[in-house]
Formats: C-alpha cells, sequence, structure tokens
C-alpha cells in the first residue's frame, strides 16, 4: 500500500523492518530516494507560482524542483520543511515552515507616465496608496506595502514598474502540538541566492542543532543574531528584515 502524506511524498506503508534494507536497495535500482520521513531535508512544498496564477511574483515550482534535486533527504537534526510562496497571500505558509521563501516585487513609480486615475489607489488592498485630491496621482506610503504588486497590475500606464523581484525569507516556523512562527530574516532575497540559502543554513543547523530538535528552538537555545551573522555573506545585498521606511509623496 503506498500513500500520499500531506506534503505529497509517496509513502510505503506496513513495511516489516527486517525488510527495510531489501526495499531500499530495489528503489535505489529505479533512482528513488528514501526520505520522507526521520531527521532530514524533507519534500518541499510550493504554490503554483507565476506558472499560472495571476498573483504570483516568482517561479516557485522551479525552486521546489532544486530542492527537491539538491537537498531532498539531507540529514539533519530534525525535520527540516521548506515551502515556497508566489506572493504574500502566502497559500504555502511560509511562516510555518522551519526554512519559507515568500515572492515580493518592490513598486517604484514613474510619475511622468502618470495620468492621475486613482486606479492604483483603488487596487492596493493594504492602504498603501492614496489619491491626492487635487491631481489624483498617487501619494505612497511604503510602510504599508506588503510587496504584492497589484499596484502594477493594476496601472493602465504603466507607471508603476517592479523594481525588482525576491523572497521574503523566513525560518524557525513550524505546526504541530507546539506551534511557532517563523522569523523574518531578509527580504528581496534574488533566486540565485536561494540555494546557498538553504545549504547555508542545513550547514549551521547541524553544526548548531541538538538531535531532535527543531531550528526554531535551536535559533532560540544558540540565538539568532549568531545564525545572521552565519548568514551574512549570503544575505548581504538583500534587505535586513525590518527595513526603516518613510512614507513619500
Amino acid at each position: 500500500m503506498v500513500h500520499f502524506s500531506f506534503r505529497q511524498s509517496l509513502e510505503i506503508l506496513y513495511v516489516d523492518y527486517k525488510e527495510f534494507n531489501t526495499l531500499v536497495a530495489e528503489l535505489e535500482k529505479i533512482g528513488q530516494k528514501v526520505a520522507s520521513c526521520g531527521p532530514r531535508v524533507r519534500v518541499p512544498t510550493a504554490c503554483g507560482g507565476c506558472e499560472y496564477n495571476p498573483n504570483g511574483l516568482v517561479d516557485t515550482q522551479k525552486m521546489a524542483q532544486m530542492v527537491d534535486q539538491r537537498f531532498f533527504g539531507t540529514q539533519t537534526p530534525h525535520k527540516f520543511k521548506t515551502s515556497f510562496s508566489g506572493c504574500p497571500i502566502d497559500c504555502a505558509r511560509t511562516k510555518e515552515m522551519d526554512f519559507g521563501f515568500q515572492g515580493v516585487v518592490d513598486p517604484v513609480w514613474e510619475e511622468p507616465l502618470c495620468t492621475g486615475c486613482t486606479i492604483c489607489s483603488e487596487a492596493c488592498k493594504e492602504d498603501a496608496i492614496a489619491s491626492d485630491p487635487d491631481t489624483g496621482k498617487p501619494i505612497f506610503d511604503p510602510m504599508k506595502c506588503i510587496y504584492c504588486g497589484d499596484c502594477i497590475r493594476a496601472c493602465p500606464t504603466e507607471a508603476w514598474q517592479p523594481k525588482r523581484y525576491g523572497h521574503i525569507v523566513r525560518i524557525g516556523g513550524k505546526h504541530g502540538r507546539h506551534p511557532m512562527e517563523a522569523i523574518e530574516v531578509c527580504r528581496f532575497l534574488p533566486d540565485e541566492k536561494v540555494a546557498e540559502a538553504i545549504e547555508k543554513t542545513v550547514e549551521w543547523y547541524n553544526a548548531n542543532g541538538k538531535r531532535g530538535e527543531r531550528i526554531g528552538n535551536t535559533l532560540k537555545r544558540v540565538g539568532l543574531e549568531k545564525y545572521l551573522a552565519f548568514m551574512e555573506p549570503v544575505f548581504k545585498g538583500a534587505e535586513a528584515a525590518e527595513p526603516a521606511r518613510q512614507p513619500v509623496k
């Protein structure tokens, strides 16, 4: 009997432990790894991303395939779950993962292209854009922006442009009996840095985590600042988690 787990990994049920090594050897003949459970990097999860979702900002499916090919089954002190959400709606629940990546876009307004139609202010669900009562042109409050790109998609004159795309990176989340919300550690990490971020985080986890300890608890015990210091070469060039942003007009 074969079962699909919640993360859609294939699990063969009711295997006698005496037959385990034989079964593993048989699966190796067809290139199938055995790693869906236990203290290791688990099957990644991802939403549709930009492949077919109009809200998608990053190629989450490509990222998940990369994790599956490069990291699936890597030994860790406890289970290590990754997920990829294509936009701030966060269907893949990056706040509940050991290591989560959420797609974001940084909008920039080009005034010469703006006609003052006010569509962007109506499209923004976060009240980050208000319309000037005299000109109709946007008054942007970056402190309220969640980088969803709704203003970019709604603008008929392309006055709102994508300055950059990337990922919000979160670490230390989990659900279960004692849930923890992941900590945001980086913003606008580019695609080309995602694999390195996972590799170095797993390296740090293996060096600092105790057997049976989720990475969120390792961070509590060892200190987030030590993790961030270790990851500084990877996160360099991206934004810190809490950048100082002031409203602009």
